[in-house]
Protein backbone atom coordinates (compact mmCIF):
# COMPACT_ATOMS: atom_id res chain seq x y z
CA UNK A 1 0.00 0.00 0.00
CA UNK A 2 2.79 2.46 0.94
CA UNK A 3 4.51 1.68 -2.37
CA UNK A 4 1.47 2.96 -4.30
CA UNK A 5 0.77 6.04 -2.19
CA UNK A 6 4.30 7.47 -2.26
CA UNK A 7 4.66 7.54 -6.09
CA UNK A 8 1.16 9.02 -6.40
CA UNK A 9 2.07 11.72 -3.88
CA UNK A 10 5.32 12.54 -5.72
CA UNK A 11 3.42 12.74 -9.01
CA UNK A 12 0.87 15.10 -7.43
CA UNK A 13 3.68 17.34 -6.15
CA UNK A 14 5.26 17.45 -9.61
CA UNK A 15 1.98 18.49 -11.21
CA UNK A 16 1.28 21.09 -8.52
CA UNK A 17 4.73 22.65 -8.74
CA UNK A 18 4.52 22.79 -12.56
CA UNK A 19 1.16 24.58 -12.32
CA UNK A 20 2.62 27.10 -9.86
CA UNK A 21 5.76 28.00 -11.82
CA UNK A 22 6.16 31.53 -13.08
CA UNK A 23 8.65 33.15 -15.39
CA UNK A 24 9.54 36.80 -15.86
CA UNK A 25 8.11 38.52 -18.92
CA UNK A 26 9.06 41.96 -20.23
CA UNK A 27 7.11 43.35 -23.14
CA UNK A 28 9.10 44.73 -26.05
CA UNK A 29 9.44 48.47 -25.78
CA UNK A 30 9.85 48.31 -22.01
CA UNK A 31 6.23 49.25 -21.22
CA UNK A 32 5.94 46.73 -18.36
CA UNK A 33 7.23 43.51 -16.88
CA UNK A 34 5.62 40.90 -14.64
CA UNK A 35 5.67 37.25 -13.75
CA UNK A 36 3.54 35.00 -15.97
CA UNK A 37 2.34 31.45 -15.22
CA UNK A 38 4.45 28.99 -17.21
CA UNK A 39 1.58 26.58 -17.78
CA UNK A 40 -0.71 29.25 -19.30
CA UNK A 41 -0.60 30.17 -22.99
CA UNK A 42 0.76 33.68 -23.67
CA UNK A 43 -0.64 35.54 -26.71
CA UNK A 44 0.52 38.82 -28.19
CA UNK A 45 -0.56 40.76 -31.28
CA UNK A 46 2.42 43.02 -32.08
CA UNK A 47 0.82 44.45 -35.21
CA UNK A 48 -2.37 45.28 -33.28
CA UNK A 49 -0.31 46.81 -30.47
CA UNK A 50 1.30 49.27 -32.87
CA UNK A 51 -1.92 50.00 -34.75
CA UNK A 52 -4.04 50.71 -31.65
CA UNK A 53 -1.23 52.00 -29.40
CA UNK A 54 -2.22 49.48 -26.75
CA UNK A 55 0.57 47.09 -25.79
CA UNK A 56 -0.69 43.94 -24.13
CA UNK A 57 -0.40 40.27 -23.48
CA UNK A 58 -3.19 37.77 -22.92
CA UNK A 59 -2.60 34.82 -20.63
CA UNK A 60 -5.00 31.96 -21.41
CA UNK A 61 -5.59 29.69 -18.44
CA UNK A 62 -7.75 26.62 -17.99
CA UNK A 63 -11.26 26.72 -19.45
CA UNK A 64 -12.76 30.19 -19.73
CA UNK A 65 -10.04 31.90 -17.66
CA UNK A 66 -7.65 34.62 -18.74
CA UNK A 67 -5.55 37.56 -17.63
CA UNK A 68 -4.73 40.62 -19.72
CA UNK A 69 -1.79 42.86 -18.90
CA UNK A 70 -2.04 46.06 -20.93
CA UNK A 71 -0.47 49.46 -21.41
CA UNK A 72 -2.75 52.02 -23.07
CA UNK A 73 -0.53 54.78 -24.44
CA UNK A 74 -1.82 58.36 -24.42
CA UNK A 75 -2.49 57.93 -28.16
CA UNK A 76 -4.49 54.68 -27.85
CA UNK A 77 -7.56 54.23 -30.05
CA UNK A 78 -10.02 53.20 -27.31
CA UNK A 79 -9.92 55.42 -24.22
CA UNK A 80 -9.18 59.11 -23.64
CA UNK A 81 -7.50 58.36 -20.30
CA UNK A 82 -7.75 56.06 -17.28
CA UNK A 83 -10.82 57.94 -16.01
CA UNK A 84 -12.62 57.22 -19.29
CA UNK A 85 -11.65 53.54 -18.97
CA UNK A 86 -13.05 53.42 -15.43
CA UNK A 87 -16.25 55.21 -16.46
CA UNK A 88 -16.89 52.74 -19.28
CA UNK A 89 -16.15 49.67 -17.13
CA UNK A 90 -18.25 50.53 -14.06
CA UNK A 91 -21.61 50.45 -15.87
CA UNK A 92 -23.19 48.81 -18.88
CA UNK A 93 -23.80 50.46 -22.25
CA UNK A 94 -27.09 51.91 -20.96
CA UNK A 95 -25.45 53.44 -17.89
CA UNK A 96 -26.80 50.84 -15.42
CA UNK A 97 -24.78 49.53 -12.46
CA UNK A 98 -26.98 46.44 -12.08
CA UNK A 99 -29.18 44.49 -14.46
CA UNK A 100 -30.17 40.88 -15.06
CA UNK A 101 -27.00 40.43 -17.16
CA UNK A 102 -24.41 42.52 -15.31
CA UNK A 103 -23.30 43.87 -11.93
CA UNK A 104 -20.66 46.61 -11.74
CA UNK A 105 -18.80 47.96 -8.72
CA UNK A 106 -17.54 51.49 -8.31
CA UNK A 107 -13.80 51.93 -8.77
CA UNK A 108 -12.06 51.72 -5.41
CA UNK A 109 -8.47 52.76 -4.64
CA UNK A 110 -6.03 49.88 -4.16
CA UNK A 111 -2.34 49.41 -3.48
CA UNK A 112 -0.14 46.44 -4.36
CA UNK A 113 3.45 46.94 -3.25
CA UNK A 114 4.50 50.31 -4.69
CA UNK A 115 1.70 50.30 -7.26
CA UNK A 116 -1.37 52.47 -6.63
CA UNK A 117 -4.48 52.54 -8.73
CA UNK A 118 -8.15 51.69 -8.85
CA UNK A 119 -9.92 48.36 -8.76
CA UNK A 120 -13.18 47.37 -10.43
CA UNK A 121 -15.11 44.16 -9.84
CA UNK A 122 -17.86 43.17 -12.24
CA UNK A 123 -19.98 40.15 -13.01
CA UNK A 124 -21.38 39.53 -16.46
CA UNK A 125 -23.72 36.90 -17.79
CA UNK A 126 -22.38 35.10 -20.85
CA UNK A 127 -24.34 32.82 -23.12
CA UNK A 128 -23.02 29.62 -24.63
CA UNK A 129 -24.70 30.58 -27.91
CA UNK A 130 -25.27 34.17 -28.99
CA UNK A 131 -28.29 33.07 -31.03
CA UNK A 132 -30.13 31.81 -27.96
CA UNK A 133 -30.49 33.43 -24.56
CA UNK A 134 -31.56 30.14 -23.09
CA UNK A 135 -30.55 28.48 -19.87
CA UNK A 136 -27.14 27.83 -21.42
CA UNK A 137 -25.66 30.84 -19.65
CA UNK A 138 -23.10 31.29 -16.93
CA UNK A 139 -21.73 34.16 -14.86
CA UNK A 140 -18.24 35.53 -15.40
CA UNK A 141 -16.47 37.50 -12.68
CA UNK A 142 -13.81 40.07 -13.52
CA UNK A 143 -11.31 41.90 -11.36
CA UNK A 144 -9.64 44.85 -13.03
CA UNK A 145 -6.72 46.95 -11.77
CA UNK A 146 -6.37 50.36 -13.46
CA UNK A 147 -3.03 52.07 -12.84
CA UNK A 148 -2.50 55.67 -14.01
CA UNK A 149 0.82 56.51 -15.67
CA UNK A 150 2.51 59.75 -16.77
CA UNK A 151 1.51 59.14 -20.38
CA UNK A 152 -1.36 56.66 -20.59
CA UNK A 153 -2.32 53.96 -18.12
CA UNK A 154 -2.03 50.25 -17.32
CA UNK A 155 -4.77 47.66 -16.91
CA UNK A 156 -4.44 44.20 -15.41
CA UNK A 157 -7.68 42.27 -15.77
CA UNK A 158 -8.60 38.80 -14.61
CA UNK A 159 -11.68 37.04 -15.93
CA UNK A 160 -13.06 33.59 -15.13
CA UNK A 161 -16.34 31.76 -14.79
CA UNK A 162 -17.69 32.81 -11.41
CA UNK A 163 -17.55 29.17 -10.30
CA UNK A 164 -13.77 29.11 -11.07
CA UNK A 165 -12.89 32.64 -9.96
CA UNK A 166 -11.40 31.81 -6.54
CA UNK A 167 -9.56 28.78 -7.92
CA UNK A 168 -7.38 30.84 -10.29
CA UNK A 169 -7.42 34.15 -8.41
CA UNK A 170 -4.02 33.45 -6.75
CA UNK A 171 -2.45 33.40 -10.22
CA UNK A 172 -3.80 36.89 -10.92
CA UNK A 173 -2.60 38.11 -7.52
CA UNK A 174 0.91 36.84 -8.32
CA UNK A 175 0.92 38.58 -11.71
CA UNK A 176 -0.36 41.82 -10.15
CA UNK A 177 2.06 41.77 -7.20
CA UNK A 178 5.00 41.25 -9.60
CA UNK A 179 3.89 43.96 -12.05
CA UNK A 180 6.44 46.70 -12.75
CA UNK A 181 5.40 49.61 -14.96
CA UNK A 182 7.95 50.77 -17.52
CA UNK A 183 8.38 53.96 -19.52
Amino acid sequence: MKKIILPAFIMLLAVSSKDNQFSKYEIEGGYFSCLVPSSWDLKRDKRGDEEYKTYEIKLNGPGRTWIYVSYYSKDNEDFKDYKNYIDRNTKDGLGRKNSDIGKYSDAKPFKSGKIKGFEIIKELKEYVSLESKSSDAYWVKERIAVIPAKEGFFVLSYSAKKSDFEKYHPVYKKVLSSFIPGK
